[in-house]
């Protein structure tokens, strides 16, 4: 009752047990649509993640492929280069560049090594993304949650995804002690020529 003598406020009055349910039922519709809205956006976030690391491993493969075969290829080239100059000269210098190529044979055979690592490090990391882009779910099993059914989780994938991790990780470090054992190997090269 209203403070007012004998008003009955409408809005706080008991109404019917009809009155009621239908309120009910009203809040209980809303709040599922509500729920719903909540798993579309968090399903259309899966997708763009799923979206994102696809483009990632990409990126991945592309940068490590250039930055290691560059320093290992280079090297080789630069090998290649200097005992051609050499060859080039005079009869004393066909000697020594002889000499010298003996004894960079070991060096090559390191930065070819690297190359190979490097090649398989960004195999490695391009199969890697495009697991962690798998263990996404696709269309299918996001219409399933969207309609209260569990998504099934791939427990293969975590273990590849961790196996080839750390082959990966060792491959990189081959490929770069390979380029640092190989630029070792050059130096002492050198003492053929009296550089020490």
């Amino acid at each position: 009752m209203n403070r007012r003598a004998g008003q009955v406020d409408l809005f706080f009055a008991p109404g019917t047990e009809q009155e009621l349910l239908k309120i009910r039922e009203e809040l209980r519709s809303e709040a599922i649509e509500r729920r719903k809205l909540a798993f579309e956006k968090y399903a259309d976030q899966l997708g763009q993640e799923r979206i994102h690391s696809q483009s990632f491993s990409k990126e991945h493969g592309q940068t490590f492929i250039k930055s290691v075969f560059l320093l290992n290829g280079g090297a080789i080239l630069a090998l290649l280069t200097f005992i051609g100059s050499m060859y080039g000269k005079n009869d004393l210098n066909v000697l020594a560049a002889i000499s010298l190529g003996k004894k960079i044979v070991p060096a090559f055979y390191c930065f070819a090594i690297g190359l190979c690592s490097a090649a398989l490090v960004a195999l490695i990391g391009f199969f890697n993304w495009n697991l962690i882009a798998n263990s996404y779910p696709g269309p299918g099993p996001l219409f399933d949650f969207l309609h209260h059914k569990p998504i099934e989780e791939k427990p293969a994938t975590r273990k590849a995804i961790g196996w080839t991790y750390r082959i990966a990780i060792v491959l990189a470090a081959l490929s770069i002690g390979c380029f640092v054992g190989g630029a070792n190997l050059v130096t002492t090269a050198f003492s053929v020529l009296g550089i020490d």
